[in-house]
């Protein structure tokens, strides 16, 4: 399973699934730009290493390929560029999108990137 499934959205019959991550999860907002026939603002409510739950007014589909930009700062004028797959979506309202990410298609550079600024805040 990839890292960035809630054990939530895995429904056993004993109970919750075991945690199943391959990376550690940071609760952490950043803006971030869902890039498609335009570009849709964003935040990630949190984020790993391959992986993130971001929430966002565009309307996303299960098995979609999104371009994104991320921002590590409100001031950052160069976003990483990422490609993630939408893996799973909630709709708690008809302006906002819960997705989770699956990041692990983007450019290693720009996932190296994020993990370094992800443990220069939290470790």
């Amino acid at each position: 399973m990839a890292s960035f499934l809630h054990s939530e959205t895995l429904q056993h019959p004993d109970g919750p699934a075991p945690e199943q991550r391959r990376f550690e999860r940071y609760d952490f907002s950043m803006q971030l730009q869902v890039v498609r026939d335009q570009k849709h603002l964003g935040h990630t409510l949190d984020v790993s290493r391959e992986g993130a739950r971001i929430a966002t007014r565009d309307r996303l589909k299960v098995g979609e390929k999104l371009n994104l930009e991320l921002y590590l700062s409100d001031n950052d004028p160069f976003p990483i560029r990422l490609t993630g797959e939408c893996r799973w979506a909630r709709y708690p309202d008809e302006e906002q999108t819960i997705a989770g990410l699956d990041l692990s298609g983007s450019n290693p550079r720009s996932l190296n990137v994020l993990q370094k600024f992800l443990s220069s805040l939290f470790h």
